[in-house]
């Protein structure tokens, strides 16, 4: 399994993200790989791609690979996944995706509605971490907002977002764009963001949740 922290691009790895880790090695029976990818304004996307067609490429030589990624690193795991299957690279058998941030734009109108009840995010700051991130690629490209990637040979997506959180709007669109099937869409009424790493009863639901799919998922 891979796992790839969220932080907006410019945060380091949190305690809530080596929890979460440690309950996913333990509950799935797996090694988990944690590439501590570069992290803007000195590191731009295109180093973090690179890196995790190493790290996917080293993975993949052992057999099935599963892939994990919150907020940012949940739109980091899905433009790697896809420039990884445009490689020809042998596909993840899966993601599970916590709160992905899909678009660096946030140009989707659905987040006006859910902006005023989000505690934690806003647009405002997101854009701004979001073209340092993206450094010359453009804003539309996949790679730094993957709601444009296709999906039409996507591997099956897990996806867990609460209703007031930014990120839902593109989760949303996510919904309907991914083949039909392809998607196991959660969506927790009253729920923050990244809620499956908070010590709440949702949270701890959810993380079950995800456990048990992804040890079925890998078993096979």
């Amino acid at each position: 399994m891979i796992y790839l922290h969220g932080g907006a691009y410019v945060g380091e790895i949190q305690k809530q993200h080596w929890d979460l880790i440690a309950d996913l090695a333990d509950g799935v029976g797996v090694r988990v790989i944690v590439p501590l990818y570069g992290l803007a304004p000195d590191h731009h996307v295109d180093e973090a791609l690179a890196l995790l067609r190493e790290v996917m490429t080293r993975c993949a030589a052992d057999g099935d690979t599963y892939l994990v990624g919150d907020s940012a690193g949940g739109g980091l795991a899905v433009a790697a996944t896809r420039s990884w299957i445009d490689a020809a690279g042998k596909p993840p058998v899966g993601l599970s995706l916590i709160a992905p941030w899909l678009d660096i734009a946030l140009d989707n109108p659905g987040i006006d509605v859910v902006e005023p009840s989000d505690p934690w995010l806003t647009r405002v700051g997101l854009r701004i971490c979001g073209r340092s991130w993206a450094g010359e690629v453009p804003p539309d490209d996949y790679r730094v907002s993957p709601i444009h990637a296709a999906f039409d040979d996507f591997p099956p997506v897990d996806l867990y977002v609460g209703d007031r959180d930014i990120t839902v709007a593109d989760c949303r669109l996510l919904r309907h764009r991914m083949p039909a099937g392809r998607l196991r869409y959660h969506e927790e009424p009253g729920a923050v963001h990244v809620y499956p790493l908070l010590p709440v009863p949702e949270g701890r639901a959810a993380r079950t949740e995800l456990i048990s799919h992804i040890r079925s998922t890998l078993r096979a």
